[in-house]
């Protein structure tokens, strides 16, 4: 749902052709990788550390998409800033909220609790 949010938001009220999209959702399937290493990054850290991390550079990148097609910049730069902020999102929220989210609840969550709090994650994100 927020990916169909993301792809009508973009489209429709930014006025960014689908073509973007395409070249958005490239470089998120390129930073694949990247994401792939969440777990190994998650050991590096404390999950709240990372999690605040996640938190700061989605809301950051977030940010400047809407600033961005706000000012007067030029086509390219304003293109640009889009593309990156989008595919930073999703780099931070995978390892942040994807690993690190998951091994955390399994910390501080009862076992019979887990299927209920994970339902109304699910639910609320």
């Amino acid at each position: 749902m927020s990916g169909d949010l993301f792809n009508l938001f973009l489209t429709g009220e930014l006025g960014f052709s689908p073509a973007v999209l395409s070249v958005i959702y490239a470089g998120m399937l390129l930073s694949l990788p990247l994401q792939l290493a969440g777990p190994t990054i998650a050991q590096c850290f404390r999950f709240h550390t990372l999690m605040t991390a996640g938190a700061v550079v989605s809301a950051a990148a977030v940010v400047a998409i809407l600033l961005v097609v706000h000012l007067p910049v030029g086509d390219r730069l304003q293109l640009t800033v889009v593309i990156v902020a989008a595919v930073a999102v999703e780099i931070a929220f995978s390892p942040s909220y994807g690993t690190v989210w998951s091994a955390w609840l399994g910390e501080v969550v009862r076992d019979e609790d887990r299927p209920t709090v994970l339902s109304l994650g699910k639910l609320l994100s």
